[in-house]
């Protein structure tokens, strides 16, 4: 499992580090773990300068990637101070009470409208040459994260110590100060998380190179779609039907279940299927060059004997010739009317070719249902086959109900949303 360092001696952010990235293939490891006792001095004029510097500190320590982070407090009346000196704003030996006194002095018969605050984090991510080459350069990402809010007349809440203002950062949404609401709610709700949350898309395009889907190994070092959650739990769906129908067929190994991955990006839906369905043969179908350089990877880590797919260049269903049992489609479905909604960092890290669907989506699914049937098999008596599969985005279930030519049976998600569709013939 690949290490990333969190550059802090805080046990406090350690813990909330630990919380906020539970769950992804990394193994989190601490100054400490390393015996790092060089401490990173934050003198810098602002909070994106002592980020990136610490994690490019830390990193070259110990050549691992490396986040760090610098927060500060920014209070609207004092035009932003102290900001980036929020930990030095009394010099280095004030208590955290001392700090709390100081805030509350400046801001004495402040009226409660003139007290805005903002609790700001800027989080570096660092990593080294190594991981990925950038022609000697040392890539850094930087994320920011911030919540607002009210200073207080009067802390109220645990004290912990290293956060000094959090008993004075009021929240009108909840009532409360920060630190009142608890450590657990703080976590869920703070500029720290806003960060994180922005981090781990990046995390996962620049270090992982494979992820798992069902029991498959697939590789996304290219620049292509990444397999999604959603897509992995009615690609399951499909696979028991599709046994179903080869146990039916199959006594006597009549003939093959003809099977195709359309839109395949990595093929991960297709490999899938060749791994667990004894045979079944697939096609899979991109226009994406660095897609189908993808799938051949992916059919080679999982040992999918050669003469059990074909790997296809096409425009949707332009250079297909064939007919099939099952269809299995996930189209690019993103409206360019929401790319508001869309992560920077997804944006920056897969294809607009395999995300946008047109304005509202609907280009791609349109066309997918205009053609999909000529290309399913018509079913044999008592037999299930001739269906397809199609994922969409959960606000364009009215609009395909509008095509009346197909049985649709619309599916809900593992998270309770409108997301796939089984169509017949």
């Amino acid at each position: 499992m690949k290490k990333l360092l969190l550059a802090t001696f805080n046990p406090g952010k350690i813990k909330e580090y630990r919380l906020l990235l539970k769950g992804l293939p990394f193994k989190l490891v601490t100054l400490k773990n390393f015996g790092v006792k060089e401490k990173f001095e934050e003198n810098k004029k602002t909070l994106e300068e002592n980020a990136r510097e610490k994690a490019k500190f830390y990193s070259k320590l110990t050549n691992l990637p490396t986040i760090a982070d610098d927060s500060g407090l920014e209070i609207e009346f004092l035009k932003g101070e102290p900001g980036v000196r929020s930990r030095r704003w009394l010099g280095y030996e004030a208590s955290d009470k001392e700090l709390i006194a100081f805030a509350l002095k400046k801001l004495k018969n402040v009226p409660w409208q003139k007290r805005k605050a903002q609790l700001r984090t800027i989080l570096a991510l660092v990593i080294p040459n190594r991981e990925i080459p950038c022609g000697g350069r040392t890539p850094v990402f930087i994320f920011e994260g911030k919540i607002r809010g009210i200073i207080a007349r009067e802390p109220k809440g645990r004290l912990l110590k290293g956060y000094p203002f959090r008993p004075l950062f009021y929240l009108p949404k909840f009532k409360k100060t920060f630190a009142e609401l608890g450590l657990k709610k703080e976590i869920q709700i703070g500029h720290r998380k806003k960060a994180i949350k922005k981090l781990i898309p990046v995390l996962r395009a620049k270090l992982i190179r494979t992820v798992k889907f069902l029991n498959c190994k697939i590789d996304v070092s290219k620049k292509v779609f990444r397999p999604r959650p959603e897509t992995e739990f009615w690609t399951a769906l499909a696979i028991k039907e599709i046994k179903k129908l080869r146990g039916k067929i199959n006594p006597e190994r009549s003939r093959r279940i003809e099977v195709l991955d359309i839109f395949s990006a990595t093929g991960c839906v297709g490999v899938s299927v060749l791994k667990n369905v004894k045979n079944s043969f697939c096609d899979f179908v991109d226009i994406d060059e660095n897609a189908l350089e993808e799938i051949k990877i992916n059919l080679k880590i999982n040992k999918i004997e050669k003469g059990r797919y074909r790997i296809i260049k096409s425009d949707v269903f332009e250079k297909i010739n064939k007919k099939y049992d099952f269809i299995l489609a996930n189209p690019p479905y993103v409206a360019l009317e929401r790319i508001s909604e869309v992560q920077p960092s997804v944006l920056k890290e897969e294809p607009a070719l395999a995300l946008f669907g047109g304005r509202d989506g609907m280009d791609y699914i349109r066309r997918f249902l205009r053609e999909v049937k000529n290309y399913l098999t018509l079913p044999a008596k008592n037999l299930a086959g001739g269906k397809f599969y199609l994922e969409f985005d959960p606000r364009q279930k009215n609009e395909i109900e509008k095509k009346e030519e197909y049985r649709f049976k619309f599916k809900k998600d593992q998270f309770k949303k409108w997301r796939f569709l089984v169509g017949l013939k």
